[in-house]
């Protein structure tokens, strides 16, 4: 779990049925796919228990010997799940509770104390530090670009700021305006994107932006880097 972010639990998504996850070993070595059936409370998440044939080597599915597969899901076992929502991976530590059932079996895990996130990504982000000025509803925000690519990047929000401000002006209905100076410029560039992710962080919140169209102004900074010397 390198590279991502730790942040409160109660920013997981919303637990979906028939939501599809990824069930590893804490070395990643056993990997396998099931769908969520539930949660209980904050107590535990209910998950199908996979078979055996279900284990993911690469793009294959091949079949484990059983031993491997009981010790894998034993009571107490430690776990790591997996799973996508909204171009974020999220992914946190579980141990087993029980595996209940008979001829639909069920995976008691228990709930996580913390998660980790990452951005799902086309295409590589370059880190960097832009000022930046976002346009909410309220007024201007500064803040700092700290990644970017030909297709988006990530503004960090100092403190101050609420989660509930930015979530409604995600969707298909809004766009996000905001402005990034640019080295060597004295003024602005203004651009326009979706609001993909927004995340609460230790230091104020983390915006993901996927950008309208492809700007030349970030096309001419980003080959400005050298990046492929």
């Amino acid at each position: 779990m390198q590279n991502i972010n730790v942040t409160p639990v109660d920013q997981l998504p919303n637990f979906r049925a028939g939501t599809r996850i990824q069930i590893s070993s804490q070395d990643g070595k056993l990997r396998f796919l099931t769908s969520l059936v539930g949660i209980d409370g904050h107590d535990a998440i209910v998950a199908h228990l996979p078979t055996t044939e279900e284990l993911e080597v690469g793009h294959c599915k091949v079949t484990i010997p059983l031993q491997w597969y009981e010790a894998f899901f034993k009571v107490k076992e430690n776990l790591v799940i997996r799973l996508v929502d909204k171009g974020v991976v999220y992914a946190f530590e579980t141990s087993v509770l029980e595996v209940a059932g008979h001829k639909s079996r069920l995976l008691m895990l228990n709930y996580p104390k913390e998660i980790y996130l990452q951005d799902l990504r086309k295409e590589p982000r370059y880190p960097c530090t832009l000022l930046a000025r976002v346009y909410s509803e309220r007024e201007p925000l500064e803040g700092l670009v700290k990644d970017i690519s030909f297709s988006g990047c990530q503004i960090r929000i100092p403190e101050g700021y609420k989660l509930d401000e930015f979530k409604s002006m995600r969707g298909a209905d809004h766009f996000m305006a905001f402005e990034i100076m640019l080295p060597e410029c004295d003024s602005y560039y203004v651009f326009k994107g979706d609001l993909i992710s927004v995340l609460s962080q230790p230091y104020g919140l983390r915006l993901g932006i996927s950008f309208k169209s492809a700007y030349s102004e970030i096309k001419g900074y980003l080959n400005s880097l050298h990046l492929d010397d």
